[in-house]
């Protein structure tokens, strides 16, 4: 009895573990986001929530600044990012460029650099399809490990995936192959989904993302199917869905 007892908690511990494994294979493995990540976005800072959504290599840095100096990082505001505003041209390798209107060097090595030389985070924005949202810069189909190697390599801490001009396939799966990605690259990237909600991003987002929008962008009006009411509305019954690691995005 004691042997067949044995080779059962045998069998059942090898089950454990296989469950295990396959379940940190398809999860995103980064260990972030235990607490709902905090910073500033350029989406809304110099025009009307992102009509231009303008940026610039010195407005960050004096953003980087402020936050420092105002002491806003202690309380937990750590990260910078960029939204859709600094994408340049790919290179001849098929690598991302930024903008060397706004970002003289045409890469974002250098922000990034001294963001983190303030203790501080930084972020950017890609897109799942084949353009981004504003003025049809380079999305990430079709580049997906490409385009993670090159954010772990300017030591990016954070990236947000719109939606636009998406691949004809379900968002999990699009999502998930680039949470792949950013796990083959062995750099903790926080990774914000941005489908827009349509998809029900809270029921798949825990083992794909660390936070995942839950509705359109947000408007700067009270009534509007847009506007910060309808926003608040979407976040009912969510909360059972959100726990340290994995975050309802409004």
């Amino acid at each position: 009895i004691y042997y067949f007892i044995k080779m059962k908690l045998k069998f059942f511990n090898s089950i454990i573990i296989l469950f295990y494994l396959f379940n940190v294979i398809n999860c995103l493995d980064n260990g972030l986001a235990l607490l709902p990540p905090m910073g500033w976005n350029t989406w809304c800072t110099d025009d009307y929530c992102g009509l231009f959504d303008y940026c610039n290599q010195n407005e960050v840095m004096q953003i980087a600044d402020a936050m420092v100096e105002s002491g806003m990082n202690q309380l937990g505001w750590q990260y910078v990012n960029l939204d859709d505003c600094w994408g340049g041209p790919r290179d001849a390798q098929g690598n991302l460029t930024a903008d060397i209107k706004r970002f003289p060097s045409g890469s974002l090595k250098e922000l990034v650099d001294y963001v983190h030389s303030k203790g501080l985070k930084f972020g950017v924005y890609l897109c799942a399809g084949n353009y981004t949202c504003r003025y049809h810069r380079p999305g990430s189909w079709g580049y997906f490990d490409q385009d993670a190697a090159t954010l772990a390599a300017w030591g990016v801490d954070f990236v947000k995936m719109d939606w636009c001009s998406h691949p004809d396939l379900p968002p999990q799966e699009v999502y998930s192959m680039f949470r792949d990605s950013l796990n083959k690259t062995g750099r903790p990237i926080l990774f914000s989904i941005c489908e827009w909600g349509k998809d029900n991003p809270w029921e798949w987002g825990m083992e794909t993302g660390n936070m995942w929008r839950v509705h359109e962008d947000h408007l700067p009006l009270w009534e509007s199917d847009q506007g910060t009411a309808a926003i608040i509305q979407s976040m009912v019954g969510l909360s059972p869905y959100a726990a340290p690691g994995g975050w309802n995005d409004p």
